[in-house]
């Protein structure tokens, strides 16, 4: 089994179940680094992808989950990779590695865009094997012209986990959850941690589970003509690996009812 090694280097309002929110089209002071972020998009992959992700802003629903932690808790037990891995931030020699990954031209859009607190995660043959971005509070504004969905839970007492990606020939291997488990809990003035993850994206919300994190709130994201349409609620279902064997989340049940309603 795998170790994770150590290696260190304005207020978002708090979401109530039940919200409706239409935010609008996307906020101009924001729209220069989206345009050249989608200039890095269109560059590293081709118009192909470039119009796959217009696309979803002229028309699209999807629903994603609020996945929190509370980081005063340990987490026991650790979650283990099938390989040895360490975990330490971005360093000027991993970019070629990602470069010759290609992974979709957002995530690079996002590295050149000089997005702080990149954390990497690499072999004992320091080949990099998954990124994984840590969002502290100072950087709201920076994060706000980058992100095209609102950041709810994201308040002065917590983190925010964005970006992951787990490089193609490594998948499969469980590295995703030691890694975001170890970068969580490198703000230690932080008592929560929250990601959002797509409620179809199954293996990074088994991944989040194993690091800690659970369903909080789940969104109900709907695009029509670069407006996005929001609504926001507790989860009335959950998929069964939420609940399923003895490393279960034992505080599911409470932390929904704990839901603030105003």
């Amino acid at each position: 089994m795998g170790v994770v090694e150590q290696r260190s280097p304005d207020t978002a309002k708090r979401s109530k179940a039940g919200d409706f929110r239409p935010f609008g089209t996307i906020d101009p002071m924001s729209l220069a680094t989206k345009l050249k972020i989608m200039g890095t998009v269109t560059k590293e992959n081709g118009p192909r992808e470039l119009l796959t992700h217009v696309a979803k802003l002229i028309y699209s629903t999807s629903e994603c989950y609020v996945l929190r932690r509370d980081l005063s808790v340990p987490l026991v037990p650790r979650p283990q990779a099938k390989i040895p891995i360490t975990v330490r931030p971005l360093e000027p020699q991993d970019l070629p590695q990602i470069e010759a990954e290609r992974p979709d031209g957002l995530l690079m859009g996002v590295i050149r865009s000089g997005l702080k607190q990149c954390y990497v995660t690499v072999t004992e043959q320091q080949e990099v094997c998954f990124l994984q971005w840590l969002i502290v509070p100072e950087q709201k504004d920076q994060i706000k012209s980058i992100r095209f969905r609102e950041m709810h839970m994201f308040d002065d007492d917590t983190v925010m986990l964005e970006f992951s990606y787990t490089f193609k020939r490594f998948r499969g291997l469980g590295i995703m959850a030691p890694a975001v488990a170890w970068v969580a809990e490198q703000d230690k003035r932080a008592r929560w941690a929250v990601t959002y993850v797509d409620r179809a994206n199954i293996p990074s919300l088994r991944g989040c589970r194993r690091a800690g994190f659970s369903p909080y709130l789940l969104t109900n994201d709907r695009w029509r003509l670069f407006r996005l349409v929001q609504s926001v609620d507790a989860p009335k279902s959950l998929e069964p690996f939420w609940t399923e064997g003895a490393k279960a989340p034992k505080d599911l049940p409470q932390m929904r009812s704990e839901l603030p309603r105003g």
